[in-house]
């Protein structure tokens, strides 16, 4: 019987009837059937599929095989010194508290993150009374690049004083108009000219300003008039109404999620992210919308992540490396770009973000009422070995998980061993590479790295598996998603491994970017030549 010939359970007890066996169902994101067996037949090694049946003849049984679903196996240990959030079953943001995992019934598994501060120091959105009515429509009237007048096409409704008005017009085209307005019952009822300014040569935008921007916001001709959750997400509604005259051009106006931003500097990488939801109207007249990430001072350094707005609360993100010397600050935005005619929109934004990384991590957000940039802790999970019942004659573990991103900053531990004494320049690791999706085999003795041994790449977002065989006390094989294994060992005596730690490593942490979905502990450890069945997906 190959490797590749479909067999059934029968079929394989029929023809190995000798062999000592045990058939288990397993179940979550593993689905399938699992044929252990202990016998001296290499024949048996191989895997033989059959439709949605796997049959992994593997030498050993699992004396530990754990889905991460909604618990820890015992004795392992997990810290986390922060609250955080992840999504339940049925899509909702919940919050766990401290040293509480991170149980995703959403995208099932246990989430395991580096630790990130969202410099957004208001994503709940709170802030001022909202606008009770509906922003005003303006229109200016311009003769030899000078605005000389503004028409109160609707006067809106719900001003509580007198708002500031403001002209926006394209880049390098316009600037010095000033205005002064007056209301009556609450509508805006007529705008005096106090500068016409100049350079008004191509589409000139009108808008209000709210009242009262959000708390360390600064809102420009976005309205908030709803405010609630959804999914779990904090959110504001916002009304964007403007009044455009002329053509040529585009009119850039942006909602300034913190008008502090957050220290920055040249070299560094950012990553912004919001969700969003279109609510009313429509993107008449609107040829783009995006989150938007400067570069201060100059905010000429951007990045820019274009979107297009549904009716479904969706986080988008943009990612930005600034190049320019003078940076020193990132400012975290959302863009509304109009082109040759009105524009009304009404738009819902929640729990904006931005952190120093190459990728969007889960959403951080302060305490209720007390805004301030968070920081979300890094989660460790651990195990001592003695725990697992590993002795001298070694263990096989298999490791099952998804990445979501990778680092651009530090490499991503899938899983370490190390001595858990002293100084953390012995360890025995398989990382996924900096800036890379390549998985490798990495040893360190007295503080020197050994030569990367290759395991494969991973797909983002897709499920990865990883077999590691150790045997005090210094001889290690890795494989990965069924490729062939790398083996090596390590002439260096130092101190005896003690821990198994996953998705992260003990200092420099490297914590993994993704969830682990389930491990298996086999002893005696696998065969040399049987691992790479181990780690198949």
């Amino acid at each position: 019987m190959s490797g590749t010939t479909p067999a059934t359970a029968e079929q394989v007890y029929g023809a190995y009837d000798h062999s000592e066996v045990r058939v288990s169902h397993i179940l979550g994101p593993h689905k399938g059937l699992s044929l252990y067996h202990k016998t001296s037949d290499p024949g048996l090694n191989d895997a033989i599929s059959s439709g949605q049946v796997l049959v992994d003849a593997i030498s050993g049984f699992p004396t530990l095989a754990h889905d991460f679903v909604n618990s820890l196996p015992a004795n392992f240990l997990f810290t986390r010194a922060s609250k955080a959030l992840a999504r339940n079953a049925s899509g909702t943001y919940i919050e766990f508290g401290t040293d509480t995992p991170r149980f995703s019934g959403f995208l099932g598994g246990l989430v395991i993150e580096p630790a990130r501060t969202n410099g957004v120091r208001n994503p709940r959105c709170e802030g001022p009374a909202l606008h009770n009515g509906i922003p005003a429509l303006l229109r200016a009237t311009v003769a030899g690049g000078i605005i000389t007048g503004v028409t109160v096409v609707n006067g809106g409704s719900g001003y509580t004083s007198a708002p500031q008005i403001s002209a926006v017009s394209p880049s390098g085209q316009g600037s010095g108009a000033a205005f002064t307005s007056a209301i009556s019952g609450g509508s805006i009822t007529g705008i005096t000219v106090t500068n016409g300014g100049s350079g008004y040569n191509q589409s000139v935008g009108m808008y209000s300003r709210p009242n009262q921007p959000l708390t360390n916001w600064s809102n420009g001709a976005f309205h908030p008039i709803a405010r609630g959750t959804e999914n779990g997400v904090d959110y504001v509604d916002f009304r964007y109404r403007l009044g455009v005259t002329g053509t040529g051009g585009t009119l850039y106006t942006d909602l300034v999620f913190d008008t502090a931003g957050s220290t920055a500097a040249v070299g560094q990488t950012w990553t912004e992210s919001a969700f969003l939801k279109m609510v009313a109207g429509s993107l008449t007249n609107v040829s783009n919308t995006s989150v938007i990430l400067y570069g201060g001072p100059s905010f000429s350094d951007n990045g820019t992540g274009g979107l297009t707005l549904t009716t479904t609360l969706t986080r988008y993100s943009v990612t930005k490396t600034f190049t320019n010397a003078g940076t020193n600050n990132a400012s975290p935005r959302f863009s509304v770009t109009a082109t040759n005619g009105d524009v009304d929109i009404t738009i819902r934004v929640g729990w904006p973000q931005l952190e120093q990384s190459g990728f969007m991590t889960s959403p951080i957000v302060p305490v209720a009422g007390t805004p301030a940039a968070t920081t979300r802790a890094a989660d460790t999970l651990s195990v001592l070995l003695t725990t697992l019942g590993v002795g001298a004659g070694g263990a096989t573990v298999v490791v099952s998980g998804v990445v979501t991103d990778k680092q651009v900053s530090t490499e991503q531990a899938i899983l370490s061993l190390d001595p858990d004494t002293g100084a953390t320049d012995t360890c025995e690791n398989v990382i996924l590479k900096l800036n890379s999706q390549e998985v490798v085999g990495r040893g360190f003795y007295g503080g020197a790295a050994r030569s990367d041994q290759p395991l494969g790449t991973v797909a983002l977002n897709a499920p990865f598996k990883v077999a590691t065989t150790f045997i005090p006390p210094r001889s290690f094989q890795h494989s990965m998603n069924g490729n062939s294994s790398q083996s090596r060992t390590e002439s260096n005596s130092g101190a005896t491994f003690a821990i198994l730690r996953l998705g992260n490593r003990k200092s420099p942490g490297w914590h993994l970017a993704g969830r682990l979905t389930r491990i298996e502990v086999y002893m005696p450890p696998a065969e040399p030549h049987e691992l790479s069945a181990y780690s198949r997906v």
